[in-house]
């Protein structure tokens, strides 16, 4: 397993509130992206954007 590094960009009602870094461990990036966003799913008024996935 591996360590991939994802910047985040927090989006509520349609206006981009924020920006985020964090580190998830897995196999490829896709299972990374998977990982995440099963973690953090989308309500009516806030998703998320993955803007950048890398290995570490």
């Amino acid at each position: 397993m591996n360590t991939y590094k994802l910047v985040v960009q927090t989006i509520q009602n349609g206006k981009i509130t924020g920006n985020a870094s964090l580190s998830v461990g897995a196999n490829s990036t896709m299972e990374a992206r998977q990982k995440f966003m099963a973690a953090h799913p989308p309500t009516a008024t806030k998703k998320y954007k993955i803007i950048a996935c890398a290995k570490q």
